[in-house]
């Protein structure tokens, strides 16, 4: 399902969560994937535009992963990325995770 909304508005979000819940029932997966940029030199930018784009990327995810965490917890369904990362990576042979080498400690 793809539905189009104002990510950095955290109450659209959470009208947008409780509409799909009504639906299609229970959130079991829910996905951030919004983001703008703004393509000029940083000197020609106005505050105004930094503004949406940290709105937009940083509290859109922020809004998306409470909206969704406050209905998913209560449930047991909600996964720490880092966990699922790990169990997608035992189950797929041919994924491999990059690690920088561990400096030791002076």
């Amino acid at each position: 399902m793809v539905v189009r909304g104002d990510v950095a508005d955290s109450e659209k979000v959470e009208r947008l969560a409780t509409d799909t819940e009504a639906r299609f029932g229970p959130i079991d997966v829910w996905i951030n994937n919004a983001m703008v940029t703004v393509l000029s030199p940083v000197a020609e930018m106005k505050p105004e535009e930094f503004r949406r784009v940290m709105e937009v990327n940083y509290l859109g995810t922020v809004h998306g992963t409470l909206a969704a965490l406050s209905r998913m917890r209560p449930r047991k369904k909600a996964v720490r990325p880092s966990r699922l990362i790990a169990k997608v990576c035992r189950r797929t042979s041919s994924s491999r995770i990059s690690r920088s080498p561990r400096r030791k400690q002076k």
